[in-house]
């Protein structure tokens, strides 16, 4: 992530990135040691903690983002 934009602007983008659906824009604004928690319902497949950015890939592959 570069350290040099305020976290706003980042937070920012990473929203745009989502509503536009860029997957690869998101995960260019992600760290590669991201922790990214999902809280709900255990019957509900996708939810459950990812980390490293390769598991909050799978996530979004698997949860057919």
């Amino acid at each position: 992530m570069p350290k040099d934009r305020p976290n706003c602007a980042v937070a920012k983008e990473l929203y745009d990135a989502f509503l536009a659906g860029d997957l690869q824009a998101i995960y260019a604004l992600l760290d590669a040691r991201i922790e990214w928690e999902l809280v709900g319902p255990a019957e509900v497949p996708h939810f459950g903690v990812y980390r490293g950015l390769d598991e909050v890939k799978r996530f979004f592959l698997s949860s057919g983002r």
